[in-house]
């Protein structure tokens, strides 16, 4: 796979472990934040990006998406599947905050966003299914994953009593 190229096929989205989605979140909320030191991506050139079975030609300005996937991308490493993997599972994890259970797990104060770790084991980890042109994880499945990390007295808070 060349250097410029990022994946969206099925066999290049793999699993990640709990650390590398977790420090993969932080990497990018810092980038989406400005609060960590990175070339602008509009000074990177084109990237290929494939998407549906083409693959399309890319120049970016600098936007906080393009922070985010730039700065994951430089964090895992150019031709590591991790990175496209994380950007994926981590679209698929926030097209779930329409879920009506989704506000249980996460805490807005309007300048920072805490979110559950069970998200976190649930979006690593767990299978995508296509829908559509893109991936989703199966709300029910993802939910019950949540719940189950929840349950288990992982970590020390827990839903509505944060």
């Amino acid at each position: 796979m060349p250097n410029d190229f990022i994946s969206s096929r099925p066999e290049d989205i793999v699993p990640l472990s709990i650390e590398e989605y977790e420090m993969a979140w932080r990497i990018a909320y810092a980038a989406a934040a400005g609060q960590m030191p990175m070339k602008s991506p509009a000074a990177r050139g084109t990237v290929r990006l494939e998407h549906s079975g083409k693959i399309e030609e890319y120049r970016f300005g600098d936007t906080v998406t393009t922070r985010i996937v730039f700065a994951v991308r430089d964090h895992f490493g150019i031709d590591d599947p991790k990175c496209p993997a994380f950007l994926i599972r981590d679209s698929a994890m926030r097209a779930l905050d329409s879920d009506p259970r989704w506000p249980r797990w996460v805490r807005e104060d309007g300048s920072h966003v805490m979110l559950f770790e069970g998200l976190f084991e649930a979006a690593a980890a767990l299978p995508l299914h296509r829908k559509d042109e893109d991936y989703a994880f199966d709300a029910d499945e993802f939910f019950a994953k949540v719940e189950a990390v929840n349950s288990s007295g992982k970590y020390r808070h827990t839903g509505e009593l944060w």
